[in-house]
């Protein structure tokens, strides 16, 4: 069946390179793409990512897609979320127009919506999607009181009338033994590489991977090896745990090159470089503005999350440990890069890795203690990695905002916040303040008790007894409104889409994407 109109393009060299927007009018009538310089484009689709099938066909919602796009599918209009968790596509419907973005601040420049300045719950509703796919705060308000949608781990089917349905990511195969899963990983991995390299593209992209002494990036470098991989990246200090996080001795063994960085290197970046990262909730990933200079046209291999911790099950809903790697997007999309978080890749079949991690087969990489996960250790030591090298002591590299900001940054924040103080936000902050520091004591206590259920066998979750409003610092609670703040001027090289008038904002009938 032919395809009810043709996408039409619009180039804008100084947008992000990655970044695109779409607006759509009833009946599919006119359907149009605004898009940076390295979204790739044919006749009746585009893409800015890498996926596990042929680049021709252009089928990126049909496999393990990295990045996102769109296409005409019969007389359909599809647009493919990236397969994981760490990214969303946005939406709005405003009376007969539908406009979607891989951007937030790109959504709300083009729709000509603000976000709420007195809001407080925008950092918690980012990084919600931690609760799984069922329980993640799914939309946002705005200051015209049209919300914004969030749509994750998905496919967008639009139908003439602009009713958009959800449809499922290809489910992976069941595994049942450890080479079966590891197997997986790596022909999704190599085809994905392929595919990112399809010399019918306007440009390739390198493969370059992440590793430090712990767990999940040591496997999944020695995966990004076997895929041809040559230069690996290391942050030298952590922020926590083994003060000394550096892969730099485990990189020299699988590559021919490692870069290494400080955390806080990215403080001689110019200008404000958290708030590209708080525009999406968390600035904890910051630390990868350190290599700015290496980042540009790259195929980024990642450990995020932590799918192979035995002591968790993600469900069917991926839930997360934590938000870490979730605020990459904006940076992804500035640079020009392809995120490729290699646990993800199989991560429905969570049961059945849990299983393979348990089974008896395991039982040569196992090391006991709370800090052990024995598949990715076994994918690191066969790929050539000491034992002693990694998987020791947990760390991270992630910045913590209240602890560490850079000081342009964080006197822009503090400036933000006293331009939007109402008197009635100091108790507020207070009472806040004081939740937050029980809520973390709690958090710490029930994580130790869980874990120790769970040597025994017993999966046991303990609820989180403050309400989760106050579970992020009172200090943060306007950082996604400073990020955008900052981050939409990126955006405004044209012209935005003009607003629905005030008496359709006011009256609400500004319509709301059907679920």
């Amino acid at each position: 069946m032919s395809a009810p109109c043709q996408l039409s393009f619009t180039k804008d060299e100084a947008l992000p390179p990655l970044a695109w927007w779409v607006e759509a009018s009833a009946g599919l009538r006119r359907i149009t793409v605004l898009h940076g310089p390295r979204v790739e484009v044919s006749q009746d689709a585009f893409v800015e990512g890498a996926w596990d099938g042929s680049f021709d066909e252009m089928a990126m919602d049909e496999g393990v897609c990295m990045g996102s796009g769109g296409r005409f599918r019969g007389a359909e209009l599809v647009l493919s979320a990236p397969s994981h968790t760490l990214e969303a596509l946005y939406s709005v419907r405003i009376a007969d127009r539908l406009f979607v973005s891989n951007s937030f601040p790109f959504l709300l420049v083009r729709a000509g919506l603000d976000l709420d300045p007195h809001y407080r719950r925008y950092l918690i509703d980012m990084r919600s999607i931690t609760r799984g796919l069922r329980k993640y705060v799914e939309t946002l308000p705005t200051l015209q009181g049209i919300p914004v949608r969030r749509h994750y781990f998905c496919n967008l089917v639009i139908g003439k009338e602009l009713q958009m349905r959800r449809e499922p990511k290809r489910s992976a195969p069941h595994f049942e033994t450890f080479a079966q899963y590891r197997e997986y990983l790596l022909s999704t991995l190599e085809r994905i590489v392929s595919n990112a390299n399809d010399p019918r593209r306007s440009i390739g992209y390198r493969l370059l991977a992440t590793v430090s002494r712990g767990y999940d990036s040591p496997a999944c470098a020695v995966l990004a090896k076997e895929c041809g991989c040559k230069r690996a990246l290391t942050i030298k200090d952590s922020s926590w745990g083994n003060p000394i996080d550096s892969g730099r001795e485990i990189g020299e063994l699988l590559f021919d090159e490692v870069i290494e960085r400080n955390r806080q290197d990215y403080f001689r970046n110019p200008g404000m470089p958290e708030a590209e990262f708080a525009a999406l909730g968390d600035a904890g990933d910051v630390p990868f503005s350190s290599f700015e200079d290496v980042l540009p046209g790259a195929l980024l291999t990642t450990g995020f999350p932590n799918v192979w911790d035995p002591h968790w099950r993600l469900g069917p809903d991926l839930r997360r440990h934590d938000a870490s790697g979730s605020s990459l997007g904006e940076f992804r999309l500035r640079l020009g890069f392809i995120h490729v978080p290699v646990p993800f890749i199989g991560c429905e079949r969570h049961d059945d890795i849990l299983a393979i991690g348990s089974s008896r087969e395991m039982d040569p990489w196992r090391i006991g203690g709370l800090y052990d996960r024995p598949i990715a250790r076994r994918i690191a030591e066969s790929g050539g990695v000491p034992r002693h090298m990694f998987g020791q002591r947990k760390s991270a590299a992630a910045t913590w905002w209240t602890l560490s900001p850079k000081p342009e940054s964080k006197a822009s924040y503090e400036a933000y916040r006293h331009a939007h103080r109402r008197w009635k936000d100091k108790p507020i902050d207070l009472v806040h303040a004081l939740l937050y520091r029980f809520s973390r004591h709690w958090h710490v206590a029930r994580n130790i008790v869980a874990r120790a259920f769970g040597k025994l066998g017993i999966h046991l979750e303990i609820p989180q007894i403050v309400p989760r409003r106050f579970t992020e610092p009172a200090a943060e609670v306007q950082l996604v409104q400073w990020g955008v703040s900052i981050v939409r001027a990126r955006y405004l090289s044209s012209e935005p889409v003009p607003l629905a008038s005030p008496a359709i904002v006011r009256t609400g009938e500004a319509k709301a994407l059907s679920p």
